[in-house]
């Protein structure tokens, strides 16, 4: 498709080849780009036409809550199972369905349904233990009693003065927050002025914790069982020493380029990288003046702003060139503009690029 101007004149166009579908195009008004009259030219092209096939969606991986390895995750796991199932009196419902069953008598459709229904049910239960069985923690503060205390007493105020604010915060998370932080004070007596001055104390507390939070962490794996405790420590030995092989064989540096070697001669600083650079970049936006297209015998046929009669005869298939000269489809020179060969190096790593 192509846009043009009142003297028939091409602004943009899109070429491309006869099995692709187009799902919608057009072209913006002139006064909408904001570089001059320049109409900018759009198409929406489905997945399938584009690139052959849909591509699958994106996955993202979530973090086990239930570890089976950890006794006091696994306990948290069963109780809340247990609270779940006992609430919908799904062991009761259960042994009824097995008492009311006969050996190879089929099932009835009451049967049938009642029986989709529990295994529904102990479904979601289970979900909903494992949700609940553990928290998350992925920042870079270690977990520990000692720093989780003050950060539950600080998030607590943080909450309060939030809701005293304005901000929409659910009672029902502040109570739980409070439990957590074993806040005994009445809230809604306190000013403004007292809640803030809770919050810089907790906040004060949490910093002052948040310092030693790697000796509170080893502090607090000792206290764990002996079993517990060696599997703990091995596994924090062995992301360390993957850390460290990582370090070591330049995969956690940084990937941006540092130095371009050009013609011998090593150039290490801004300046120098974009005297090398540059000219490269400018003879590849140059690099088609040589084609087909740009140089006689095709350019007078379809000139610089296009020919709709030579378009519409390459789109049908009948259009005959001229000759088969230096200007043909079949002979496009390529000028490479007289570049050299170009040595990226990054940290671990060297690049060549012409």
């Amino acid at each position: 498709m192509s846009a043009r101007k009142e003297q028939r004149k091409i602004l943009d166009s899109f070429w491309g080849t006869t099995n692709i579908s187009v799902a919608r195009c057009g072209y913006c008004h002139p006064k909408a780009f904001p570089l001059g009259s320049h109409s900018v030219v759009w198409m929406d092209l489905t997945h399938s036409c584009a690139l052959g096939h849909y591509p699958p969606v994106p996955h993202t991986f979530q973090a086990r809550r239930l570890r089976l390895d950890r006794p006091k995750t696994v306990k948290s796991y069963q109780d809340q199972h247990r609270l779940t199932v006992q609430d919908c009196s799904l062991p009761a419902r259960q042994f009824n369905l097995e008492h009311s069953l006969l050996p190879g008598v089929p099932l009835t459709e009451a049967q049938l349904l009642e029986a989709e229904c529990l295994d529904n049910l102990g479904t979601k239960s289970m979900l909903k233990a494992e949700r609940r069985c553990r928290h998350l923690f992925t920042g870079g503060v270690c977990f520990s009693l000692k720093v989780a205390e003050p950060l539950a007493v600080l998030i607590f105020w943080e909450l309060v003065i939030s809701r005293r604010k304005g901000v929409v915060v659910c009672s029902r998370r502040i109570k739980r927050q409070k439990k957590a932080a074993k806040v005994t004070k009445a809230v809604a007596l306190m000013d403004m002025k007292e809640l803030k001055a809770q919050f810089r104390a907790a906040k004060k507390a949490y910093q002052v914790a948040k310092k030693g939070h790697r000796e509170s962490r080893i502090a607090f794996i000792d206290t764990f069982p002996a079993k517990d405790r060696d599997r703990i420590k091995r596994n924090k030995v062995a992301r360390e020493m993957g850390r460290i092989a990582k370090l070591i064989t330049g995969k956690l540096e940084s990937k941006k380029v540092t130095s371009v070697l050009y013609q011998g001669r090593p150039y290490n600083t801004k300046q120098g990288i974009d005297q090398v650079l540059l000219p490269i970049n400018e003879a590849k936006v140059w690099a088609s003046e040589d084609t087909a297209f740009r140089i006689s015998p095709l350019r007078q046929v379809f000139g610089d702003m296009g020919n709709q009669e030579a378009e519409d005869a390459v789109l049908a298939g009948t259009y005959q060139e001229p000759h088969e000269g230096p200007g043909s489809f079949c002979n496009m020179p390529r000028n490479h503009q007289g570049l050299s060969i170009v040595h990226l190096e990054y940290p671990r790593r060297t690049t060549s690029l012409l």
